[in-house]
């Protein structure tokens, strides 16, 4: 019998619900888990190891020797370690790396080269290059992290180290770059002035031997020099100019074609403060101009006032450029990563600007001293004019030989930005994969998978299996009646088939536990079902009653069977009449005939002491269903139908109807209107829901009295797990157990008995 207090404390606790759930899904849960399990640890077990290797390089921010404004590389900022990570794994690194890597001595063993004998192209090798190579920086440093993942531990090392070494010398190249097109510019300016130079010192020697003997007046002299030094200056500025023309096509050849044009687009809109700045420099070199024409005293001091101030303008252009470069038009992507480009183009071009202003100041200066070298007589203006052209030519061959000097010293000084910290070791160990976890996440996961699998079959599975199910009806539930284990039966009884009696056999296959166990907890089960009919109306308890399923083979009349024998061992007399008129099963049950049932009574008039049928069990009596008629649903709710109910209830205690399913025909529906309640029988695990509550429906839309609903064939040990099982059904093994302790005892006192005697 089930424990009162142990069904509330199910109800109260929901996570037996889902325990129930998962015990009925543990076939489910290990065959999940058995593959999942299989397949990680399968496909784990094959994964080849993979090693890493590290090189921590510094970004040095100002690596130059100047310092030089025109470098690339002088960023102040947090964005100079983006850019050199991404140059880093740029393709052309990874093509100087991969150059590098195939004229290596053991190639062979380096994956990217020794693919190439596969057919592989040398771009595709550089793009698995570039795949492998992972950029990191270290927080709060100027330390980059060079890490190279691979199958071999002597590649991860050598590719880390090649990968820092190549951009050293990338680094470097791309500083020396700028300063080096403007010094091979100066180199061949310089070669084409010293050529000039020698030629007008040729034509001033044979000017002088053809001529005679021919001077210069003092002031002629001293105009020459005049404008032969502002003639050289200005020929110098417009080299510089030049210069500062091949320094921003180079920059930017760095950008491409389509970035240059909007840094183009950019520089025309520039500011009206640079535009402010560049009008004032202009002025600047006019006032320089003028003083050092004029020589008046002071000029000196003055023109040192103006360069300074024209220094400062610079200084502020520089500052412009700079937050143009860093404006949301010069910032934004594609040209983000190119914004210390953008800014030295945009410096270079305000530079350009400032030289052009001095030009223009010292042509002015040159074309006044022209027109002063007019007045210079005749007999001495070819002398004058080769001493001035040689003059030029000397004071242009010395300005930009020393400009070339220094941008020859400025190149020498420049080294790369990065330098290495820490070289690559090849590994000893592979970082994964970590073999241990894997598997027992592949175990986990598959468990996981297994318990989901599990709900939703249960969520998709709509047949009613447990009391909880049932309960959610909100319709008085009676009982539940455990699994007949015939083979448990066995074993408990200690005998298997072959030695059971003809009796014992039948009584077990037609499953009358009630009657051949009656202390069997499945009986208890029974005799609770008994006291909630009885108690289901305390002043009018049911005594006609009829008991149904939604479906065939729910086992209703095995219900109605042992209730039958339960509510006899009480003392009641009780009658059970099979009213299945289809497919009548009780005479089976209790080996009975089933000719002169109740069907011979309500057509042939068949007197009703001539169908009962006694039994072998005290106060349990039969009526079978007899000749099977055409109509059942008619006989049943015929009028002689009710003479024969108002006839039992007066001869017996207790009368239970076995009838059809429910939903099949409308035999127990319109049995149910005559009767004092029905029962409906639920197999556990095989009806549905929407079948029940269609059965429920149909008793409750003919007005009947549903008493109650009994749960049948519930596999407790299936459905709840051990516990559950041990908890209901100790009685079970205390009765069986006693009676061997008892057999025990016996044996156990004759052979006392025979050793004493």
């Amino acid at each position: 019998m089930f424990d009162e207090s142990f069904e509330n404390e199910e109800q109260q606790v929901p996570w037996r619900e889902y325990f129930s759930i998962i015990y009925r899904g543990r076939w489910w849960i290990m065959i999940t888990l058995l593959l999942v399990f299989s397949a990680v640890t399968y496909y784990t077990l094959q994964m080849p190891p993979v090693y890493q290797a590290e090189t921590t390089m510094e970004i040095r921010r100002d690596a130059n020797m100047f310092r030089d404004q025109m470098s690339m590389f002088s960023s102040s900022d947090d964005r100079n370690i983006s850019n050199h990570m991404q140059l880093i794994k740029s393709r052309a690194v990874a093509k100087m790396v991969l150059d590098d890597v195939d004229s290596y001595e053991n190639a062979e063993y380096i994956k990217v080269s020794k693919i190439a004998s596969k057919g592989i192209s040398y771009n595709s090798r550089i793009n698995m290059l570039r795949g492998m190579i992972s950029v990191s920086p270290i927080k709060n440093t100027d330390i980059v992290r060079i890490v190279i993942n691979s199958d071999s531990p002597l590649e991860t090392a050598y590719l880390a180290n090649t990968v820092a070494k190549q951009y050293v010398v990338y680094s470097s190249k791309a500083n020396q770059g700028e300063v080096g097109a403007i010094a091979d510019f100066l180199e061949e300016q310089l070669d084409l002035i010293k050529v000039k130079l020698e030629e007008s010192e040729i034509n001033l020697q044979k000017y002088k031997s053809s001529a005679g003997f021919v001077s210069l007046s003092d002031e002629t002299k001293t105009i020459i020099n005049e404008v032969s030094r502002f003639e050289a200056k200005y020929n110098t500025a417009i080299a510089s100019l030049q210069a500062i023309g091949k320094r921003i096509e180079y920059l930017k050849e760095q950008m491409g074609d389509k970035k240059a044009q909007i840094v183009d687009y950019i520089a025309k809109d520039t500011s009206p403060i640079i535009e402010g700045y560049n009008r004032n420099i202009s002025v600047l070199y006019s006032k320089i101009a003028e003083m050092e024409m004029s020589r008046k005293p002071g000029a000196k001091k003055l023109i040192k006032r103006y360069e300074k101030q024209i220094e400062k303008y610079k200084q502020e252009i520089r500052k412009q450029a700079n937050v143009l470069a860093s404006s949301k038009g010069a910032g934004s992507n594609p040209l983000q990563e190119n914004r210390e480009l953008i800014k030295s183009i945009l410096d270079a071009s305000s530079e350009q600007q400032a030289i052009k202003a001095e030009a223009k100041a010292l042509k002015s200066i040159v074309d006044k001293y022209n027109s002063q070298m007019d007045a210079i007589p005749k007999k001495s203006l070819e002398l004058a004019r080769l001493s001035r052209k040689n003059m030029i030519n000397e004071e242009t061959y010395i300005m930009m030989q020393n400009k070339y000097e220094e941008y020859r010293i400025s190149q020498a000084g420049q080294v790369g930005n990065a330098r290495i910290v820490d070289e690559a070791i090849a590994p000893s160990s592979p970082i994964k994969p970590n073999k241990p976890l894997y598997i027992v996440i592949g175990f986990i996961a598959g468990l996981v998978l297994g318990v989901i699998l599990a709900f939703i079959f249960a969520f998709f599975d709509s047949s009613i299996k447990t009391i909880e199910e049932v309960e959610k009806f909100n319709i008085p539930f009676l009982g539940a009646i455990p699994t007949i284990n015939l083979a448990e039966i066995e074993k408990k009884m200690g005998k298997n088939s072959k030695n059971l009696s003809e009796f014992e056999r039948h009584k077990i296959e037609s499953r009358l536990i009630t009657h051949f166990s009656p202390k069997s907890p499945i009986s208890e089960a029974y005799r609770a079902i008994r006291t909630n009919i009885q108690f289901s109306k305390v002043d009018n308890p049911p005594k006609v009653v009829l008991v149904s399923s939604s479906i065939p083979k729910e086992g209703k009349s095995t219900t109605a069977s042992n209730l039958a024998v339960t509510i006899s061992q009480s003392g009641d007399r009780v009658l059970l009449i099979d009213a299945d008129m289809r497919r009548p099963v009780v005479h089976k049950n209790f080996n009975l005939l089933r000719e002169f049932g109740i069907s011979d009574y309500l057509i042939k008039d068949t007197p009703l002491d001539d169908i009962v049928k006694r039994t072998d069990i005290e106060n349990l009596s039969i009526i079978t269903c007899g000749t099977i008629p055409p109509n059942p649903s008619e006989l049943l709710g015929s009028k002689k139908m009710e003479k024969f109910i108002a006839e039992v209830r007066e001869k017996f205690d207790f009368v239970i109807f076995d009838t059809p399913p429910i939903i099949t025909v409308t035999d127990a529906t319109v049995l149910s209107r005559k009767v004092d309640g029905t029962i409906v029988v639920i197999s556990s695990g095989k009806v549905g829901k929407i079948e029940v509550g269609r059965s429920v429906g149909l008793i409750q839309s003919v007005e009947s009295n549903l008493i109650g609903l009994i749960l049948n064939n519930m596999d407790i040990k299936k459905l709840y797990g051990n516990y559950y099982y041990y908890y209901h059904y100790y009685h079970y093994y205390y009765y069986y157990g006693s009676e061997k302790r008892k057999r025990r005892k016996k044996v156990k006192h004759k052979r006392t008995i025979s050793n004493e005697v």
